[in-house]
């Protein structure tokens, strides 16, 4: 075969080369062979010969195979020098930089969001990279891309050198047992002396002595890089020359120091989920390394899931792996390939696709736990569907389910009993507003709720997640910074002068809640010249309430559109987030109070117009730019009580209550609001009512505080006395004792499952079915609240410290949990009748003498807090009572009564009443008659259901069963998400359709 191209085109057409080396017949083999052996003869051309593209149709032996991910700390340059090794080998980027952030808010944000992997061709191997994200909230990114590589290419800034991330993600690949390549990148710069360069490696040494690595990981290569000019070196170059050496040195050390996969070809299929991905044409895409054996397109596998259970046997459909820029389809693929395929069914990340004759699954590697929640539900406000396509519950509850899917730090929960809420955990701010972001670019319409920290339990103790906060600002700005992060619950570590003169380097731990909006406060205090990075360290003990960091907010009370004159009068109250002609409707955020209360202001009122002059008429008010919330600063700002209005065109804030009477706090027991609006008058002053009732006085009387403790303690010993607890109503006929004490190991149960097994080996299950059965609907109208419907108060169970015992006991009906230092009459007394069963853990009831002290000593906890009185020694009431000293001095019965006729009050007197009016006696016979009449039509309406149930009842449920099954099929049918999106996410709501 003769090639008539001449050079010069040759090296202009690097796409029409690309693609003449993936597509050519397998038959031109030998004409490749010649040609690449003439291409080498060319330096210019000797990579491009190297990195031609293995045919589709083979797969190399694992020992020419090498798998490596680039980590790094954000913005150290991971991309560009993944974007340099792609050059160096060939592929054409078409004058694009950063190409692996191929999503759009990558791109404009200029971070790496998702992992993304591709393969490259160099002296006969095959090269598969993968370029992983660096900042903190995608850290779960790294940790699943580091099971399926054999190395790690460490990219540490010269002049910045390892900073917070930069340790996350060396612990992580130790502790896959990676040994990482380390690359100074950046030695372009002045500041990239050799002494910086080997501050920097002894810094790098010292973090990995710290984190335990061993003595080959220790003992780590060091390379110099530009990854914006294209080239490493193994040895750092003289300032101001430029080494011609490409990316060759880098590539050459992978191939030395990064192992080959150790995966047997001839074992069965292993293949573990790495990613996932979803196509309108393909369905669900699973990307993953080949642990052992070979798959082809065709072949029958079956998906192993990680939580347990193995899936039904599927067929996989294709298989393909990303080469360069492009994508080659396989037909057969090896151990040691990163690939993708179709046909797996529902896996999710950390399955295992396996061939049909294996038996155990890949082991994933540990994902560290979200540590942020948000409630994400429809949005509710009076603009509501103006700009949005999506605006159901189910369709959100459809996409975020498919976004945990493809992410395995997202976890998604339901919220609340409605099903329309849903609470999403993740990693950080930035992750969940990333989340947000494309969710209304997409059309959704969203009310989403401040973020709040996931909490832990240890022995009882709350923790909380900490973080490491780097902070480089210079030296004026420096104390602004330690006292915001210090309100803030931070604790400063470190504080050294950096390699810049006149700046300094901050690091500190603070919990996370308290980093939550301090991003903007940090760009605000250092006049936007300061740097601070972020990364997880761990749980820690909780470190109390936080104070106030923000103002109060100019809350709107009118709808309509803003107005220049309400705007002028409400600038001297603080800053404005609203222009003019901007659409407000009651309870949306306008504008941050200048104090620390909320203020309510009418932003709509228009200027009366008059026939008479003013001085005044034609002032010109002139107006501050008001203040643009992007989506991570709203989520850093809003307040518990708040909540953030997302649409595809606005992001507004807004309170959870709209109506300004119902947001005023209510005082707890009393029934009545705190004073703090002066719109109510009087009637509110002090917090009370003017004027009260006798019954509200009674409500709001002091008593004084040992009464209260007496009464306490009365109503715990009344509890051990089974005549009083069986005459308030408890069924204790198989308990074995009273007081019931159980053992210390209850106080750790969970599940509420364990809780029922608990209650019924106590003989406790009468009881609860007592007060089941006793729920019944509130009379009259207070309904509201959580007060629609009534029961009876069933056992009450007292721990000392919560292991999960207060969430395992909440769902059972009648059963309250309380701690044995929080013990009230509201509890054991309920109603005013003492006798309350109560089911005692072991250490709340050894605790009870401690709490309230003895008739000898006073209570340990309670100043001055002692018994009253001995207890008595003799109980038989029945003999004290029939005593000659007790009966001597009761007053005796009465012989007899005094008979007095009956009074002739017509109102009261019924014979009376009828003399006067004579037809009263007809009146009351008709409306006798009538309520038998309506008896007997309840009676026979009674019977007909009873017999409807038995026999046309069941028909005509089967009828609305099926009117039920055509409405499904028809929601379906109208959906836009179809297939196995709609399935899942009715699997997960535990519905079928």
């Amino acid at each position: 075969m003769a090639f008539a191209w001449r050079s010069k085109g040759l090296l202009r057409s690097a796409p029409l080369w690309r693609t003449l080396g993936s597509d050519f017949p397998l038959g031109v083999s030998g004409a490749w062979a010649a040609l690449a052996g003439a291409l080498a003869s060319v330096p210019q051309l000797t990579n491009l010969a190297h990195c031609r593209h293995s045919s589709a149709s083979t797969t190399p032996e694992p020992r020419f195979i090498r798998d490596f991910a680039i980590i790094a700390h954000v913005d150290h340059g991971k991309t560009t020098l993944m974007d340099r090794l792609l050059a160096h080998c060939g592929v054409a980027l078409a004058g694009e930089e950063r190409y692996m952030d191929s999503n759009a808010l990558e791109k404009e944000r200029g971070i790496t969001i998702s992992a993304k992997y591709t393969s490259i061709r160099y002296k006969g191997h095959v090269v598969n990279a993968v370029d992983t994200p660096g900042h903190a909230d995608f850290g779960g990114e790294v940790e699943r891309i580091l099971g399926m590589v054999d190395g790690a290419v460490l990219l540490v800034d010269a002049n910045e050198g390892p900073l917070s991330q930069t340790k996350f993600v060396v612990e992580k690949a130790l502790r896959h047992g990676l040994h990482p390549l380390v690359v100074l990148n950046k030695v372009d710069r002045p500041s990239a002396t050799e002494e910086r360069c080997g501050q920097v490696a002894s810094q790098l040494f010292d973090l990995f002595a710290q984190l335990g690595a061993s003595e080959e990981q220790l003992d780590f290569p060091v390379l110099y890089a530009s990854a914006r000019q294209g080239w490493a070196s193994r040895e750092l170059p003289s300032p101001g020359s430029t080494p011609d050496t490409g990316m060759a040195p880098l590539l050459d050390a992978i191939l030395e120091h990064v192992p080959p996969p150790a995966g047997n070809p001839a074992a069965p299929l292993a293949l573990l989920v790495a990613m996932v991905e979803r196509d309108a044409f393909l369905g669900p895409i699973a990307t993953g390394r080949i642990a052992d054996g070979t798959a082809r397109p065709g072949d029958r596998v079956r998906v192993m899931h990680h939580a347990g259970g193995v899936g039904a046997e599927v067929r996989l459909t294709k298989i393909w792996k990303r080469v360069g820029t492009g994508r080659q389809d396989m037909e057969v693929a090896g151990a040691g390939d990163i690939v993708s395929l179709t046909g797996a069914g529902a896996a999710a990340i950390a399955d295992t696709i396996a061939g049909l004759d294996r038996v155990e699954p890949l082991a994933p590697g540990p994902i560290e736990p979200p540590t942020l929640s948000m409630v994400f539900s429809p949005n509710d406000s009076p603009l509501a569907g103006r700009e949005g396509t999506h605006l159901t519950g189910s369709k959100i509850g459809v996409r975020l389910v498919a976004e945990a899917a493809s992410s395995v730090s997202l976890r998604v929960l339901p919220a609340g009993a409605g099903g329309e809420a849903f609470e999403v955990q993740a990693r950080g701010e930035l992750q969940l507003g990333l989340l947000i972001e494309n969710m209304r670019r997409e059309g959704f319409e969203l009310s989403v709720s401040p973020p709040e920290v996931v909490y832990r339990r240890d022995g009882g103790q709350r923790l909380e997640p900490i973080e490491e906060i780097v902070c480089e600002v210079e030296d004026q700005h420096a104390g602004a910074v330690i006292e915001g992060l210090t309100v803030r619950k931070g604790e400063l570590l470190e504080m050294l002068p950096t390699e810049v003169e006149g700046k300094q380097r901050l690091v500190f731990e603070a919990p996370s809640r308290g980093l939550i909006g301090f991003r903007s406060a940090f760009a605000t205090l250092t006049r936007g010249t300061g740097l601070m990075h972020r990364a997880f360290v761990r749980y820690g003990p909780f470190r109390g309430p936080l104070d106030r960091v923000r103002k109060g907010a100019l809350v709107s009370t009118a709808e309509g559109r803003t107005t220049v004159h309400a705007l002028g009068s409400l600038e001297a109250r603080g800053s404005l987030f609203a222009e003019p002609q901007t659409e407000v409707y009651m309870g949306m955020l306008v504008g941050e109070s200048a104090r620390d209360g909320d203020m309510d202001v009418n932003p709509v009122r228009e200027k009366k117009l008059t026939n008479v002059r003013s001085a005044g008429n034609d002032e010109k008010v002139f107006l501050a730019p008001p203040r643009v919330f992007t989506l991570e600063d709203a989520i850093g700002y809003v307040n518990g009580d708040e909540l953030i209005e997302v649409t595809p065109g606005s992001i507004r804030l807004r309170k959870r209550v709209l109506d300004p009477m119902s947001r005023i706090p209510r005082v707890p027991g009393g029934g009545t609001h705190r004073a703090g609006q002066g719109a109510f008058g009087n009637m509110c002053r002090g917090g009370r009512m003017f004027a009260p009732t006798k019954t509200w006085r009674r409500w709001h009387r002091k008593i004084n505080i040992n009464l209260k403790r007496y009464a306490v303690a009365s109503a715990l010993a009344a509890s051990a006395v089974p005549a009083l607890v069986m005459a308030r109503g408890h069924r204790i006929d198989a308990v074995p004792e009273l007081p019931l004490v159980v053992e210390v190991g209850a106080e750790n149960l969970t599940k509420t499952s364990k809780a029922v097994e608990l209650l019924k080996k106590l003989g406790c299950e009468a009881d609860i079915d007592r007060a089941k059965a006793s729920r019944n609907l509130r009379r009259g109208k207070g309904k509201m609240r959580n007060r629609r419907y009534v029961t009876r108060k069933g056992p009450l169970v007292v721990y000392s410290e919560s292991g999960g015992i207060d969430k395992a006991f909440r769902n059972l009906p009648g059963v309250e949990v309380q701690c044995v230092e929080r013990l009230n009459l509201l509890q054991l007394a309920p109603g005013g009748h003492l006798g309350r069963f109560i089911v005692w853990t072991k250490s709340a009831f050894e605790r009870l003498n401690e709490i309230f002290g003895t008739t000898e000593e006073a209570s340990k906890q309670k100043s001055g807090y002692k018994l009253p009185r001995a207890p008595m020694t003799n109980a038989d009431l029945t003999r004290l009572i029939n005593s000659d000293e007790i009966q001597s001095v009761v007053r005796p019965a009465r012989s007899g009564r005094t008979a007095r006729p009956l009074k002739k009050n017509a109102l009261k007197n019924l014979g009376a009443l009828l003399k006067l009016n004579p037809y009263a006696k007809t009146a009351r016979r008709v409306e006798l008659l009538a309520e038998e009449r309506r008896r007997k039509a309840k009676a026979e309406k009674m019977a007909a259901i009873r017999e409807g149930r038995s026999g046309g009842g069941r028909k005509r449920a089967e009828g609305e069963k099926e009117v039920g099954k055509a409405f499904i099929k028809q929601l379906r049918t109208d959906s836009e998400y179809q297939g196995e999106d709609y399935e899942v996410f009715s699997s997960w709501l535990g519905q079928t359709a």
